[in-house]
């Protein structure tokens, strides 16, 4: 029995990590907002979601192309997690490498064909499959001012799933190099613009790839806007948070992205017909909304990066005030924007909001709190 409970843990730990609280359809139980492509393009059907995600271990082969195929970062990959594919560049800096090869494991000796020997200077990151690829990782090689090259996945794929999520991590990758100016650190501008010898190049490239590290594993606390922790838990998936560090100092390029190209939206809310009611920012995954009040007014501000397009906030807005655009890719690291400031007292009775411009912002009580009195003077 010892031996199934020790086999069972084992396979568990290859399996991905799933955010349960991150998936809108898991959220919002009332319509299905995503068409989850984490089930359709999981190759051996591990996946299901219902009130729940749940992963299948004795299914799970560990490609982690759920984690491409998820637009919200529900999924995080354990083996290899991206915190040792880093580490894996970081460790190429140290050995003097100047070229990172992304490679599949899946195309590169599983299946009979000939393993390829990296080039010399060049360092080999094996991936379980190329389909699983985040798009920071190429930024953080470019940034040790690595040259990326990234093998390509072959037309005659067996694992056509895995080629569906190559595409669009490749698409993903290429919108990302777009946005931004991706250059190298610079050496000689943090030593006051003189020449800087080798070493000291490769000392410094060393140090700032060391704190990007630090800087992109910490561990974020989750947010929670609402009565319960768990349900309405918010926090940043594992690669966005990524990319917003990798892109944090580049210059941007103003370029707007839709959907299908990457998943982030920008938002509106129409000021006259918003009364404040939280449900917005209470049910959004990430806190990309969030609902504030200071004195006598209310606000809802907007951050891009932490927006995965979900569109749950639009489906669950019962006044429809919530609207998207296309977003501009190089403006996820731009800061909080305030959507919509409204004055505003609450009900004496009961504490509930009401909104200076709304049909009772002369009222002491709110309209519920008046039909309970009604009630029990009867």
């Amino acid at each position: 029995m010892d031996a199934f409970v020790k086999l069972a843990d084992m396979m568990s730990s290859f399996v991905p990590s799933a955010n349960q609280s991150s998936c809108p359809n898991v959220r919002w139980k009332k319509k299905a907002v995503c068409n989850a492509p984490c089930v359709s393009l999981c190759p051996f059907k591990a996946i299901s979601v219902t009130d729940s995600i749940s992963i299948d271990p004795s299914k799970c082969i560990s490609c982690n192309i759920c984690a491409t195929s998820c637009p919200h970062g529900v999924f995080d990959p354990k083996i290899p997690s991206d915190s040792s594919l880093c580490e894996g560049i970081l460790a190429a800096r140290k050995k003097g490498k100047d070229v990172i090869r992304f490679s599949c494991d899946r195309c590169n000796g599983r299946y009979g064909k000939p393993r390829r020997r990296a080039a010399k200077g060049a360092e080999k990151i094996v991936l379980p499959c190329l389909g699983s690829l985040s798009e920071a990782l190429p930024v953080y090689a470019m940034l040790l001012d690595f040259r990326v090259t990234i093998d390509l996945c072959p037309e005659d794929c067996a694992f056509s799933e895995g080629r569906k999520c190559y595409n669009l991590a490749m698409r993903r990758l290429d919108n990302v190099r777009r946005s931004f100016v991706v250059r190298s650190y610079d050496a000689s501008r943090e030593a006051g613009n003189r020449r800087v010898t080798g070493l000291e190049r490769r000392e410094f490239l060393l140090s700032a790839g060391e704190r990007i590290m630090k800087i992109l594993f910490d561990l974020e606390e989750p947010r929670t806007n609402g009565p319960s922790p768990d349900f309405y838990r918010q926090s940043l998936p594992p690669r966005r948070k990524e990319l917003l560090i990798v892109t944090k100092e580049l210059e941007s390029n103003a370029r707007d992205v839709n959907l299908e190209s990457y998943p982030i939206l920008d938002l509106q809310i129409n000021k006259a017909l918003c009364n404040l009611c939280e449900v917005c920012s209470v049910m959004c995954p990430t806190g990309a909304l969030r609902y504030a009040e200071k004195g006598n007014s209310g606000s809802i501000a907007f951050s891009l990066g932490r927006c995965t397009g979900c569109r749950l906030c639009i489906e669950v807005c019962p006044n429809s005030c919530v609207s998207s655009s296309d977003a501009s890719l190089g403006d996820i690291n731009s800061s909080e924007r305030v959507l919509v400031e409204k004055k505003m007292h609450k009900c004496k009775s009961c504490n509930f909001k009401l909104v200076h411009d709304a049909s009772y912002a002369d009222e002491e009580i709110c309209s519920m709190c008046v039909k309970k009195r009604s009630l029990v003077t009867m």
